[in-house]
Parts: structure tokens; sequence; C-alpha cells
């Protein structure tokens, strides 16, 4: 999907490239990373959105945002809501009707979803005059979380970037959510030093723009260097993440 057009607040001055960079599908949500490119810069967000099924991938998420122009994101964003998150259900009419419920439970338990989830297939195949059997679904659910629940999944979990819902027996919850949050960290620091690195390559592209004024090119340079010195902090906080993660790793074999 790609759209081109003008700035609102600049006709015919201000151009912008809109297009779908990638499509990234975990187990337990669906990531939309778009690229925009608006006079000769590159801005970059992403959907996160939790929770979605193989079928639409839209049950709400948190939008995460990285352009400095606030009015026009809204209104993209605004677009693509509609576009997206406009008549999603987590089952299809075809889903409800096989009545794999079974299968159903073991998918979202090896997904990691909490027990509420049945309540959104409810939902869906309420409308198509479908009743969920919950204890097929409860059998199949309790198997998936026996996959999911083992140490080692924790790391990928976190690793991937999936939030952990803690449904993962008391016995190990605690073990488990602890070595989650430290792979998320990693994760996070990673995403955090792409986005350093992918905004400093705009700016510093941008600054071969022949059209830049002398006070643009200063703020763009200092723009650059402050770039710069946030990403020599990143990357000394991976670095950290990065070795408590190992330690966690070690720790863990204690427990196979």
């Amino acid at each position: 999907m790609v759209l081109t057009g003008s700035h609102p607040n600049f006709p015919g001055s201000s151009h912008w490239h809109f297009g779908l960079n990638r499509f990234c599908r975990g187990p337990a949500s669906v990531r939309l990373i778009f690229n925009v490119d608006y006079n000769f810069q590159r801005f970059q967000f992403s959907f996160r959105i939790p929770g979605a099924s193989s079928h639409c991938g839209c049950s709400g998420g948190a939008v995460n945002l990285y352009w400095e122009d606030k009015i026009m994101v809204k209104r993209l964003t605004g677009y693509l809501c509609v576009v997206f998150f406009t008549g999603c259900a987590t089952l299809s009419q075809q889903d409800c009707k096989r009545g794999d419920w079974f299968g159903l439970g073991v998918q979202d338990g090896r997904s990691g979803e909490a027990s509420e989830r049945l309540s959104e297939h409810r939902k869906a195949c309420s409308e198509y005059g479908v009743a969920v059997n919950d204890s097929q679904y409860f059998a199949g659910r309790e198997q998936g979380i026996r996959e999911y629940c083992r140490i080692d999944n924790a790391f990928e979990v976190g690793l991937q970037g999936h939030d952990y819902r803690h449904v993962c027996p008391p016995s190990i919850d605690g073990v488990f959510s602890r070595y989650h949050a430290a792979a998320y960290a990693v994760h996070r620091e990673r995403a955090e030093l792409d986005r350093i690195d992918n905004e400093l390559s705009s700016k510093e592209i941008s600054l071969g723009d022949n059209k830049l004024n002398d006070k643009d090119r200063a703020r763009i340079r200092n723009d650059i260097s402050q770039l710069r010195r946030n990403r020599d902090r990143a990357r000394d906080d991976l670095y950290y993440h990065e070795r408590q993660l190992n330690e966690f790793r070690h720790e863990s074999q204690s427990y196979r």
C-alpha cells in the first residue's frame, strides 16, 4: 500500500510518500510498520495490535508514533483505523461453524491468551447464531497453556515484544514473569536503537537537500549530534540488558 500527496498546510510545496514497510505477525500480536518520506526525510511509525487473530487482527491496541508532524499523523492514523479496524472479529463465520473449540483453545493457550478471550469468541460467533462449547475450549486451552508456560518460552515471548498476561500457574508465574521482563527489556532497547538509527539516517540524508538554509542546516546538525549521544546511551542500555538476559538464561537451566 502506497500513498503520495501534498502536506495539507503547504499545498504544492511539501510532499509526502506513505507506504507499508512490513507486516509482522507473532503468536499474540500483529505489528504494522509504516514509512513516511516527507520533504526528503523519512519517519516511521507502527501499529502493534495485541491479541490479533489470523483472520482479522484488530481486537484493539496501542499506537506508537515517531513523527514530528502530529497533525498529519492524527489524520493518517484516523484513516488507517477505519481501514484496519472496521468490522473485525476474533473469529470468522467459517471458524464459528466449524466448531473446533478444542483446537481454538489450544491455539489461544499457546499464544498466552487470557481466559477472557473466550468472551470475545462468544461475541463473534453469536452474530452467526453459533454457541461456543466452553468445556472443549478450556480443555484445549489448558493443553496450550502447558506448552506456552515452558520456562524457556518466557525469553522468546519477551524477545518478540509480546506481553505476558500472567496465565501460567502460580508455581512458575513469578519466574516466568521475571524472565519475560528481562527479555522484553532487550526487545525494547533494540527497538529504541533501531528507531534512533533510522532517525539519524533520515537526518543525515536530509543534509543533502540543497534547498536548506544555514539555520535549518545548523538545526539538523545539532539534531544529529544529539541523536548520536542518544545512540551511545541506548547501546549501553542494550549491553546491560543483554548481559542480564544471558545471566537469566544460564539460571533457567536449573528449572529443566
